[in-house]
């Protein structure tokens, strides 16, 4: 499910109310890069891995296809230059 929120002064405020049936739920937050005013150092260390072989220029675009088939289409246009 999709819901939306806002970040406000370092909170996120969900925009329409909803009703979880735990009290305590762990879930993913997906921000555009973008947006972001600083990169978190804290990730997978294969994910830096790949990253350094995408290059700087590389820019993440949503397209439906599978990590796997992202880092390699990635890879080629980078490398098939």
């Amino acid at each position: 499910m999709q819901i939306e929120a806002i970040y406000d002064q370092g909170e996120v405020k969900i925009i329409t109310p909803i009703k979880l049936k735990r009290d305590h739920v762990k879930f993913v937050l997906e921000i555009p890069d973008e947006l972001l005013d600083t990169i978190i150092e804290n990730i997978d260390p294969m994910l830096n891995e790949i990253y350094n072989m995408l290059g700087n220029d590389y820019k993440y675009v949503p397209s439906g296809l599978t990590d796997n088939d992202i880092l390699l289409d990635a890879l080629e246009e980078k490398y098939s230059r």
